[in-house]
């Protein structure tokens, strides 16, 4: 699925993944593939939890973001051609790294991120699924990442139902 924010309205386009097999010579990240209707996925991904640093509730420590970005640089080159990060990830700041290290590449890999977790007191996740954050959520993750879309926008973790 991709999103993109016009106005007040999330636009979606939606796609349906299934899996192929890719004869590779085992030195990339192309083992497997997911294919959408225009969706094609290395089986191995980056993901930019740690770059969120630390100082946060579900923080790994304190990140060195040049490292980052060439840590992510690596994996493209390596083959993989998408990347997983959060708004949540350091409450932007994964984002911005990914969005960093974007900048300047000639073929920009597949980018997911997510919503419905906020920065609450004392630096704690709140979630919230209600349109207008999520449109603002949306919106300030394509300012953060230095994308016009992002390929597959998902809920982080959806609030439970209460019995």
């Amino acid at each position: 699925m991709r999103i993109a924010v016009h106005g007040q309205q999330l636009v979606a386009q939606h796609t349906r993944p299934e899996i192929e097999e890719v004869h590779d010579d085992g030195d990339t990240a192309h083992n497997d593939t997911a294919r959408g209707d225009d969706l094609e996925i290395t089986r191995v991904g980056f993901g930019a939890w740690a770059l969120g640093g630390g100082g946060w509730e579900h923080g790994w420590g304190p990140q060195d973001d040049e490292e980052s970005i060439a840590a992510i640089h690596h994996a493209l080159e390596r083959g993989i051609n998408w990347i997983d990060t959060a708004a949540a990830y350091g409450f932007g700041h994964s984002e911005q790294v990914v969005g960093r290290a974007l900048q300047g590449l000639s073929e920009r890999p597949y980018v997911f991120t997510k919503c419905s977790l906020l920065e609450g007191a004392g630096r704690r996740v709140v979630h919230s699924l209600k349109r207008d954050s999520v449109l603002r959520e949306a919106d300030e993750s394509l300012r953060r990442l230095g994308v016009e879309a992002i390929d597959l926008y998902q809920i982080h973790w959806p609030i439970r139902q209460r019995t």
